[in-house]
């Protein structure tokens, strides 16, 4: 008799360990669900809207970024936009490289981490400066850079990655 017969197969010990954990679909169904069998959920409209209203938090980032350096002046704040992009673009990856080879990691394992430390500055650090009133131009204007640098950026840190 193997171990996990009285509990049936190790997929179904996971499964229902999951089912315990997350009982939920969503987390605003988590007050509508009934016993199993009977689904008190949102109406289909009011669930698609908030679905939909869900996937719009990225989108509305990029927009309100774009809209910022349409009226972003470059001459100001040149220096600390190089700036951050070098550091994120390069130092970044280099020290992420660094500790890779230090921490002995998988090759695989390595990989991934340099090229996530690689990857251009993203909306979430407009919305931190915009939310915290810091350094708005700049960053967009690293957002922006670093995503046209990163487009010759990340194939040369792919070539070396793959060659170590």
């Amino acid at each position: 008799m193997r171990p996990n017969d009285r509990f049936g197969s190790n997929s179904e010990v996971r499964a229902h360990n999951l089912e315990v954990r997350f009982p939920f679909k969503n987390r605003y169904q988590a007050g509508l669900q009934g016993p199993k069998g009977a689904n008190f959920g949102l109406h289909p409209v009011v669930d698609k809207t908030i679905e939909l209203l869900a996937q719009a938090g990225s989108p509305a980032a990029l927009i309100a970024l774009g809209i910022n350096l349409f009226r972003f002046e470059v001459k100001a704040e040149k220096l600390t936009v190089v700036s951050m992009c070098a550091l994120k673009l390069a130092a970044m990856p280099a020290i992420a490289f660094v500790l890779a080879k230090l921490l002995n990691l998988p090759p695989l394992a390595a990989g991934v981490v340099v090229l996530l430390a690689a990857m251009p500055t993203g909306a979430n650090a407009y919305i931190f400066a915009v939310q915290y009133q810091r350094l708005v131009n700049p960053v967009s204007g690293a957002v922006a850079l670093g995503t046209l640098l990163a487009a010759a950026t990340l194939p040369v840190v792919v070539v070396i990655v793959a060659g170590s």
